[in-house]
């Protein structure tokens, strides 16, 4: 039998896939996943880079026991927030990160300029291979 932790990964897999191909996204995410390693699944900008990603994913994934499956960087005139899609520690909860038919989605958003996480829907689209957020 899985542990919990294993079947978080095995949700966040199943939704990687799912937005996949439900957006036409790359595949590499996928890849990167399987593999068990963080990939930078969205355009970064030049005030990020990858190893300060990774380190603000595995705080959020630590304090609020969660696995961050996708992230998506977004630029506001208030700050660069990163937007973390995540399975939950409480399995009733799994369902909110699978998108709705608007395309909404629950999401994590930590911005790096106030260092403030909120949690809520977020809006999505597939852009060029890769998630972007549109409101």
């Amino acid at each position: 039998m899985k542990n919990f932790k294993e079947r978080q990964r095995d949700e966040a897999l199943k939704i990687l896939e799912l937005l996949t191909k439900k957006y036409n996204l790359n595949d590499e995410p996928v890849k990167i996943f399987k593999k068990g390693e963080y990939g930078i699944t969205s355009q970064t900008t030049k005030d990020l880079d990858g190893k300060q990603l990774i380190k603000i994913i595995r705080e959020f994934e630590e304090k609020y026991d969660s696995v961050v499956f996708y992230t998506i960087i977004t630029p506001f005139i208030f700050g660069t927030v990163i937007n973390m899609l995540y399975i939950s520690k409480y399995e009733e909860d799994w369902h909110l990160s699978i998108p709705t038919n608007d395309d909404f989605i629950y999401a994590a958003t930590y911005n790096l300029d106030d260092h403030y996480l909120e949690r809520g829907f977020i809006k999505i689209e597939g852009e060029d291979g890769v998630l972007a957020r549109i409101s």
